[in-house]
């Protein structure tokens, strides 16, 4: 027997944008929808997120991201684009969404 609520479910975006780059690109689709890239993660990066978690960065970062990572982007936006934006009020840091509503 099947729950009448679980016909209500869809797809996800995130299967459906694989499914669409497959479908579009078959073997040569590069997919950018999922975590699961077909080469190995750099050493530098596994070292650099291992020690920044024995550090103690393990934790969520404030709700408009990391304030050191705000400034960064700040200064990186006026290096390459000449535009000032003050970091503690126009600048947000989101870990992005995959959900829909219907």
């Amino acid at each position: 027997m099947i729950s009448n609520k679980s016909r209500l479910f869809t797809e996800s975006v995130i299967r459906e944008m694989t499914r669409l780059c497959i479908a579009e690109h078959g073997d040569g689709c590069l997919n950018l929808a999922q975590g699961f890239p077909d080469f190995a993660c750099d050493p530098r990066i596994v070292d650099a997120v291992s020690n920044a978690m024995r550090d103690g960065h393990n934790q969520y970062p404030p709700m408009a991201g990391a304030a050191s990572l705000r400034h960064a982007i700040s200064e990186k936006v006026e290096r390459l684009y000449g535009r000032q934006y003050d970091a503690e009020r126009e600048i947000t840091v989101t870990a992005g969404a995959s959900a829909r509503s219907t």
